[in-house]
C-alpha cells in the first residue's frame, strides 16, 4: 500500500513532496510496502494519520465518551460491561475491514476498575497511577548511567541523587 493511495491520508496531506517522502520511507522497511521502521520518528506521525478513522469511527460513530489511543495502545472506559464489549467487536472489525490491519486477541483485554490496567508503562487503577516496576527500573538504571557522567562527585559515596537535585 503507497502512503498516497489512500483517499482519507490524501484529504488530510495535501503536499506532493510530503507523499514522495511518505512512499520512500514506507517502501524502504519491510515486504512489499508492509510495516514500518518502530522507533523511527516517522511511525508515530504515519500512526496518528493512518488511525485517525479509527479515532473518528469511534468517537462519532460508536459514540464512545471515555477514549485514549497512543500510536497502537488504547484504552476504551465504558459503565457497562456488555458495551465495551460491543465496542470492542466493531472497533476490530472496522480495522480489520477498513485499515487492513488486526488486533491479535491476545492484546485485548476486559477489565473492571479497579482492576490495575498496565499501558504505556503506567499502570492505573482508575483513582491513581504508578510506573510500571520495569519501567521504572530501566529508567532509574539510565538515569544512574547519564547522571554521573554529567556530575562525576556521584562517584562518590558520600553524594546521593537527592543532594544534587535528581529524583528518581
Amino acid at each position: 500500500m503507497s502512503f498516497s493511495s489512500s483517499a482519507s491520508r490524501t484529504k488530510r496531506v495535501k503536499n506532493a513532496r510530503i507523499h514522495w517522502l511518505g512512499d520512500e520511507i514506507i517502501c524502504s522497511f519491510g515486504e512489499q510496502g508492509k510495516g514500518l521502521p518502530l522507533g523511527n520518528l516517522t511511525s508515530q506521525w504515519f500512526g496518528n494519520i493512518y488511525l485517525d478513522g479509527l479515532d473518528q469511527y469511534i468517537t462519532k460513530t460508536l459514540r464512545v465518551r471515555r477514549y485514549i489511543r497512543y500510536n497502537d495502545d488504547m484504552i476504551v472506559v465504558g459503565e457497562c460491561e456488555s458495551d465495551v464489549w460491543k465496542w470492542v467487536a466493531c472497533i476490530c472489525a472496522f480495522v480489520t475491514e477498513q485499515l487492513h490491519l488486526e488486533i491479535p486477541r491476545d492484546k485485548i483485554s476486559v477489565a473492571r476498575l479497579p482492576t490495575p490496567v498496565d499501558i504505556l508503562g503506567v499502570v492505573t487503577d482508575g483513582a491513581r497511577q504508578w510506573t510500571r516496576t520495569a519501567t521504572r527500573v530501566r529508567a532509574e538504571k539510565r538515569l544512574r548511567k547519564r547522571t554521573r557522567a554529567l556530575h562525576p562527585k556521584l562517584l562518590d559515596s558520600q553524594c546521593s541523587y537527592a543532594s544534587i537535585g535528581v529524583y528518581v
